[in-house]
C-alpha cells in the first residue's frame, strides 16, 4: 500500500465515529450531498446538467476503506496484487430514473510489473527494465434504469458526458470511463471527508442565505468531547 493510500485510510477509521453520526444527521437536511456535489470543483466537469436531475435525489453517500485485503496474497484476476479497497455507497429516494435505488461501487488499487518507459533506457543494451506500477480498477456496476430513463443514453466511451458512466469504469483498455480513477480519489478524499464544507460552498452557488450555515453548524452540535473536527484533519507529518 502506497504511503498516501494509507494515510488515508488511517484517517478514515480515525474518523468513522463521526462519519457513522454525520451520515445520519445529513439525512434531515433536504438536498446535503446533491449540494455539496455541486460545491466541488474538481468534479464540476464530469457532472451534466441531465445529471443533475438525478443527482437531486440522492440522500446518502458513503465511502469505506475495507479491511478485507491480505496484502501479502490478494490478488485480482489478471494476477495483480491488491493493495487496498474502497467501497462507495450511493442511496436515492424514489425517482423517475432508476429501478434500484441503493448502488455499490469498489475500487482496488493493484500493482504490477510493467516495462520502464524511461527514455534514457538503451534498447541496444538489451531488454527494458521491469518496474512497480499501480493503478485503480473496479468491476463495472450494471445500473438498472427506467423506460426511456437512461441518462447514459445507451453510449459508453470517452464522448459521453454523463456522471453515471463512471460507474462502468473498468479500469483497463481503451474506450474506458476517462477520469474514472480521478473521480474515485475526488470523492473518497475530497467530497466525503470535507462534504460540510462543500456543502456551504454548494449553497453559495445556489444563492441560497448565510443562515443556513448557522443550521448546519448546529445540526453538527452533538456534545461529544472526542468529536473530530468539522474540517478535514490533515497528517502532522
Amino acid at each position: 500500500m502506497t504511503d498516501h493510500n494509507m494515510k488515508e485510510k488511517i484517517t478514515h477509521k480515525k474518523l468513522a465515529p463521526f462519519y457513522s453520526r454525520r451520515r445520519q444527521v445529513v439525512r434531515t437536511l433536504p438536498g446535503f450531498w446533491p449540494t455539496a456535489l455541486r460545491g466541488c470543483d474538481e468534479l464540476a466537469d464530469y457532472i451534466s446538467y441531465e445529471d443533475d436531475e438525478l443527482l437531486d435525489h440522492l440522500v446518502d453517500l458513503h465511502v469505506t476503506y475495507l479491511d478485507d485485503v491480505d496484502e501479502d496474497a490478494a490478488t485480482d484476476s489478471q494476477g495483480r496484487k491488491i493493495l487496498s479497497r474502497v467501497r462507495f455507497e450511493f442511496e436515492f429516494e424514489d425517482n423517475d430514473f432508476l429501478v434500484d435505488n441503493r448502488i455499490e461501487k469498489t475500487f482496488a488499487l493493484v500493482s504490477f510489473a510493467a516495462e520502464s518507459d524511461d527514455e534514457s533506457d538503451d534498447e541496444a543494451a538489451g531488454p527494458k527494465k521491469k518496474t512497480t506500477q499501480t493503478k485503480y480498477t473496479s468491476v463495472p456496476t450494471k445500473l438498472v434504469w427506467k423506460k426511456h430513463k437512461n441518462l447514459t443514453k445507451g453510449k459508453y466511451g470517452a464522448s459521453t458526458n454523463s456522471f453515471f458512466n463512471w460507474f462502468r469504469f473498468a479500469g483497463d483498455g481503451p474506450g474506458d470511463y476517462a477520469g474514472g480513477d480521478e473521480v474515485a480519489l475526488t470523492i473518497s478524499e475530497v467530497v466525503f471527508p470535507e462534504a460540510e464544507k462543500l456543502y456551504i460552498a454548494g449553497m453559495g452557488k445556489d444563492g441560497d442565505d448565510d443562515d443556513e450555515d448557522d443550521e448546519l453548524e448546529d445540526e453538527y452540535d452533538v456534545g461529544s468531547d472526542d468529536e473530530p473536527p468539522k474540517k478535514r484533519v490533515k497528517s502532522s507529518d
